[in-house]
């Protein structure tokens, strides 16, 4: 019983240790997200540096009506109740965001490293600052993942503007498919 407890914590430990952390999931959704949705090709994207929390209510009924797509019960109601759940980090790791990252574009068939940064991560009080120096900049606050249980499923918000006046938000659905995160659908657009 002993050998059967213990081998039950390593493994749940190992489990835990190797999560992986929101910055990683973002970071490989966010070219697709912009190229997609967004249509932004700079050298740096400015993203909120505070997190907020996502917030989800959809049942599989109206997330069929909303998306056309038939997600489980379960999954959505795990996605529910995890979202009601106290958040671990207040802030985005910009470090991390910025780790190993790539651009592809799909207009013209070739690739690029961004120059470092290029997600760039600020503090409430510098996005008017950015937004006076130069209205056109785009800034994004992108909220966390809302995963469900066995996180292979998350929702999160997008929302973007100028500066911390963001006119448009979306939520979008992530799901990993043979260990890679990948766009499903966005939904529940609207523009204030």
């Amino acid at each position: 019983m002993r050998k059967i407890s213990f081998a039950l914590v390593i493994v749940l430990s190992f489990t835990e240790a190797n999560a992986q952390p929101d910055e990683s999931i973002i970071r490989q959704i966010l070219p697709g997200l912009l190229d997609c949705s967004l249509g932004v090709h700079n050298d740096t994207v400015f993203l909120e540096q505070d997190i907020r929390n996502a917030t989800f209510s959809c049942d599989s009924i109206s997330m069929e009506k909303k998306t056309g797509l038939q997600i489980p019960q379960q999954t959505l109601s795990e996605i529910i109740a995890n979202s009601r759940e106290p958040k671990g980090q207040n802030y985005w790791n910009e470090q991390q965001l910025n780790e190993k990252f790539a651009v592809i574009s799909s207009k013209n068939d070739t690739s690029f490293v961004g120059r470092n940064p290029y997600i760039k991560c600020l503090p409430i009080d510098q996005l008017d600052s950015v937004s006076t120096y130069s209205p056109t900049f785009m800034v994004y606050s992108i909220s966390r993942p809302v995963f469900d249980n066995n996180r292979q499923t998350a929702v999160f918000n997008l929302a973007y503007g100028r500066g911390r006046r963001y006119f448009s938000f979306e939520r979008i659905l992530i799901k990993k498919v043979f260990g890679k995160w990948i766009i499903i659908q966005s939904f529940d657009w609207r523009i204030s």
